[in-house]
């Protein structure tokens, strides 16, 4: 899926591979990948990608404010959805979840952002008026405060076909208390584990059955599975982890004289 120039550049560089001292990779599947068209076996480490806990956070007040911004009820179900608008983020499925999940449960809202995500982008606006979604979908374009938006939502949805390494926008949602419905690409199902669902990529009808259990949990469970997500991410993915994993990359080379 990359361009040509970007397909000779990794080419390239597997060949340079065992000339370097280390390869960091920010996910197991990127690691995977690279080895497996050729870069050196020898020498590849995976340190994953950290979130600030204290910027990316629960907050019912952030939520009930942005709510009454984009006129969400208190009681709505809010999914949302936050990408570029690029064919491997599939937004088309998003829509099509959107249509079967609103189908069976009228009180739901569905939030895209992203650059390009805007009344403007003809393919967005055709296929949202073909589903007549118009009153359930609010787009909001390109936002640099993710950390204010993640709040407001009950799920957080990543529907990408292909292209995923660790998709960031998984660990920032959680770590604000967001079930994550994903589908399983990259390292999309080790960074969810037990705290949300990770799918086959594709399936409108299985990404969407993922979703309407989840919504017909629990409440008890909810909440529980919600702050699972967030202990998830602090636990496994919290920035001062990371920092001290490349510290202790770094003190090993100096000490071993690379």
């Amino acid at each position: 899926s990359e361009t040509f120039l970007a397909s000779y550049l990794i080419k390239i560089k597997s060949y340079l591979s065992s000339q370097v001292d280390k390869i960091i990779y920010n996910s197991n599947k990127s690691k995977s990948y690279h080895e497996g068209i050729g870069y050196s076996k020898k020498n590849g480490i995976v340190i994953p990608n950290g979130f600030d806990g204290k910027i990316f956070k629960i907050s019912s007040k952030i939520k009930l404010k942005k709510r009454k911004i984009y006129n969400i009820g208190a009681n709505d179900i809010v999914f949302g959805h936050f990408a570029r608008f690029h064919p491997m983020k599939n937004h088309k499925m998003f829509i099509e979840v959107a249509n079967i999940i609103s189908s069976k449960i009228k009180n739901c809202k569905f939030l895209m952002a992203g650059n390009n995500i805007n009344k403007n982008n003809l393919n967005l606006s055709k296929l949202i008026n073909q589903y007549k979604l118009k009153d359930k979908i609010l787009l909001i374009d390109e936002i640099s405060d993710l950390h204010n938006f993640y709040p407001m939502l009950d799920f957080f949805c990543l529907t990408s076909s292909w292209g995923e390494s660790f998709p960031n926008v998984l660990g920032e949602a959680m770590a604000c208390g967001v079930t994550c419905v994903s589908t399983n690409i990259g390292d999309s199902k080790l960074i969810i584990g037990n705290t949300g669902k990770c799918v086959i990529p594709n399936n409108k009808v299985v990404f969407s059955n993922a979703c309407l259990d989840l919504i017909n949990c629990s409440l008890k469970y909810k909440s529980k599975i919600n702050y699972a997500a967030r202990e998830q991410i602090l636990k496994k993915y919290n920035i001062e982890l990371i920092v001290h994993e490349y510290l202790k990359l770094y003190k090993k080379c100096i000490k071993n004289g690379i």
